[in-house]
Formats: C-alpha cells, sequence, structure tokens
C-alpha cells in the first residue's frame, strides 16, 4: 500500500516539475509583456492561464509519456471541440520540439475526436489533416528507407484529404458569400499544397503520385470560381417547370443553409455539430434529387471530379497545357518555407511534367525590372528618340534565362 502511495507521489511531482519547467518561460513572458504595455495586461493574463492549460497536458510527454496510451486522460476541458484544440496545439508544439511520432498521434487523436462528434465534412478538418500531412512530411526527412516512404505517402494522403475537404467548404461558402468576404477566406484557409508542392520537388519516392496530386489541386483551384458561375447559369436556364424549380430551389437552400453555419457558426464550439451533421445530410439529399431531375446538373457535378488524365483527352493534337503556381516549398525537416513558382505541364497523352522556375522573390524581382525598362522604353520612344537607341532589356534577358 506504501509503494502504491510512493509511486502516485512521485508520479504527481514529475508532473508539477514537468509544468513548472515550460510554464515558466511562458509566465514570464506574459510579465514582460503586461510591464511594457499595461493596455495587453488582461492579454498576458489569458495567455498565462493558456499556457498553464496546456503546459498540464504537454508535460507529459515531456516526462515521456504520450497521450496515446489510453490510461491517460488529457485535463478536465470545456467540450469536445476544446479538447480537439489542445491535441492540435500540444501536437504543434511537439513538432517544432522535433517529436514527430508523437505530434503525429496528437493529430490524428484531434481528426479522430473531430470526425466522431462532427460531420466528417467540417471544414476544420482541412486544417487539422493539414497539420497532420506537414508532420509527416517533416517525420521523412529523419527516417530512410521503406519508413521515409511510409511517412511521405500518409503525408500525401493527409495533404490530399485537405484539400478535398477545403475545395467543398470553398465552394459551399461561395454561394452565400459577398466578394470581398470569400476572398478573404479564401486567403486564410489551410494550405494543404504547401506539402502537395514540396514532395513534387523534394521528394524521391512515387514522383508520378505527388503529380497527380498537385495537377488535382490546380484543376480545382481554377474551377473554385467558374464552377459557381456556371452552376447560377445553369438553375437559370433549367427552372422552366415548376419541378425543376423547386429542386433547384431546394438544392440551393441546403446549400446556404450549410454554408452559413460553417462560416459563421461557433465552430469553436460543439453545441451546433449535430445541426451541421443535419444540414450536411440535408444538402446532399437535395443534391441527389438534383441530379436525378437535372441532366445539366448531373453532367456538370461528374465534370467536377475530372483528373489531369480526362483534361489531357481534351487537348488538341501537338499541344500542352502549363499551369504556373506560387507556392510555398521546403524540403523535410525543420526548415522554412520559401515562396517558389513551379510550371506544371500536362501533355495530350496525360503524361505530367514539372519545372521548379525557383525562387518567387527573385522572379518577381526581374519581372518588375522587366516592366520598369519596357516603360523607360516606351517613353524614350515617344519623345522621339531613334528606334536603335532603345537597346534590349538587360532584365529581360535575365528574365528569360531564369524561367
Amino acid at each position: 500500500m506504501k509503494m502504491k502511495k510512493g509511486k502516485k507521489r512521485r508520479k504527481k511531482l514529475l508532473l508539477w516539475g514537468g509544468i513548472f519547467v515550460v510554464a515558466a518561460p511562458l509566465a514570464m513572458a506574459a510579465a514582460f509583456v503586461a510591464a511594457v504595455s499595461p493596455v495587453a495586461a488582461s492579454g498576458s493574463a489569458i495567455i498565462l492561464f493558456n499556457s498553464l492549460a496546456l503546459t498540464a497536458t504537454a508535460s507529459p510527454f515531456i516526462l515521456g509519456k504520450s497521450l496515446a496510451d489510453p490510461s491517460y486522460k488529457l485535463a478536465p476541458v470545456l467540450d469536445p471541440a476544446r479538447e480537439v484544440g489542445y491535441y492540435q496545439v500540444v501536437g504543434a508544439v511537439l513538432q517544432d520540439s522535433g517529436y514527430y511520432s508523437e505530434a503525429a498521434a496528437l493529430h490524428r487523436g484531434a481528426i479522430k475526436g473531430m470526425e466522431k462528434g462532427a460531420a466528417k465534412g467540417h471544414p476544420r478538418l482541412s486544417g487539422l489533416y493539414a497539420d497532420l500531412a506537414e508532420v509527416l512530411w517533416d517525420s521523412s526527412g529523419r527516417s530512410e528507407g521503406e519508413i521515409a516512404i511510409a511517412d511521405q505517402m500518409r503525408a500525401l494522403e493527409a495533404a490530399e484529404q485537405s484539400a478535398e475537404i477545403l475545395d467543398i467548404f470553398l465552394h459551399e461558402a461561395l454561394s452565400v458569400l459577398p466578394e470581398q468576404q470569400a476572398l478573404n477566406l479564401i486567403s486564410s484557409r489551410p494550405q494543404p499544397e504547401s506539402v502537395l508542392f514540396s514532395g513534387l520537388l523534394y521528394s524521391s519516392y512515387q514522383r508520378d503520385l505527388w503529380a497527380q496530386a498537385t495537377w488535382k489541386w490546380a484543376l480545382r483551384k481554377r474551377s473554385l470560381v467558374l464552377d459557381e458561375l456556371a452552376l447560377r447559369h445553369q438553375q437559370a436556364l433549367e427552372s422552366t417547370s415548376p419541378e425543376s424549380a423547386q429542386a433547384w430551389q431546394e438544392f440551393v437552400d441546403t446549400r446556404r443553409h450549410l454554408a452559413a453555419l460553417w462560416v459563421r457558426g461557433p465552430q469553436a464550439g460543439y453545441t451546433h455539430w449535430p445541426e451541421l451533421d443535419e444540414a450536411i445530410k440535408a444538402r446532399e439529399e437535395a443534391e441527389e434529387a438534383l441530379a436525378a431531375s437535372s441532366r445539366g446538373f448531373k453532367v456538370t457535378r461528374e465534370h467536377r471530379e475530372l483528373g489531369p488524365s480526362a483534361v489531357a483527352g481534351t487537348l488538341p493534337a501537338r499541344s500542352a497545357l502549363v499551369e504556373y503556381v506560387k507556392v510555398p516549398v521546403r524540403p523535410p525537416g525543420p526548415t522554412e518555407y520559401t515562396d517558389h513558382y513551379v510550371a506544371l505541364i500536362l501533355d495530350r497523352s496525360g503524361t505530367t511534367h514539372h519545372a521548379d522556375l525557383g525562387r518567387a522573390d527573385e522572379i518577381d524581382e526581374l519581372v518588375q525590372a522587366w516592366l520598369q525598362q519596357l516603360r523607360d522604353s516606351y517613353g524614350a520612344l515617344s519623345s522621339g528618340a531613334p528606334s536603335e537607341s532603345v537597346g534590349e532589356a538587360e532584365s529581360g534577358r535575365e528574365l528569360r534565362a531564369k524561367v
């Protein structure tokens, strides 16, 4: 009996010791913020409170105990959504500290909790899958052989799931948001493409799978606004009979209701999760009913699922489709992202190619210099200078050599 009490006491001492070791620097930082700016005093108090709650959760990792252990439970939280948030935040801390396997376990726990409590199409899942993809991509840099291949393939799968969920959410959100709000939403979204293109440029495994995934992402991005415009035009053309008009209206109403819950709903809480689940089911039923009554909508829906091979079949002979993308990329491991320009190339046979054009800041600088030289040359010619006196822009030659 005494032995059990002694073990419990030692565990408590280790737990509080871990909390103190991690929380002390965070508390000092919060105190410094409050001292520098009295206005931020209340904010620093919140930071300190959250730091203590976070470290109470994270300290078992520091002491070598993983939350994957079913015998361990998180510190009491207010609701399931907050619990998912703890998993996500602590997972990010562990990733930054290099504990990739533990971080991946936490991110999987966050995804599992979210899918269990909310609908599987919840937009927050896109960010969770993107976080998991980041961790697995980093983990592959520390491993070799089959383990590295497995990590990168899991990272690819997670990034594709993130991109697919995000695409569905953005399509629905565009149906209710004004243009500026929609653009703001798109700019603040998760970026699963960063892992997709990092794999395309830096992975030495399964390059064809990375290429297919990046092309799918590019096609979804291109179709985002065009699909919505086509859908509205199609609705106007087909709403001629009462039955067709009713099917279209029910589909539009369920889309708007779902998008409003996603965009304006309290996503940090869980009380609206059952309502979200019902809204998703209602939209799916309305979509199936519309597809049954509208052949045009059915064809449009099928076209949304077209991949690179189907697009390649529509290209003219002896032609290729080229897509330029500016995207943050990095090799696996704790390195910073750098924006690159990447050219995706798809020929008529369905074969994919790509070219890393280099750092975006260098190319952007050359483009600006070239445009300025063109403006200067135009001004000189307009003022009567002979054409032979205006030489070829040096920046133009550099830009051609670069890309």
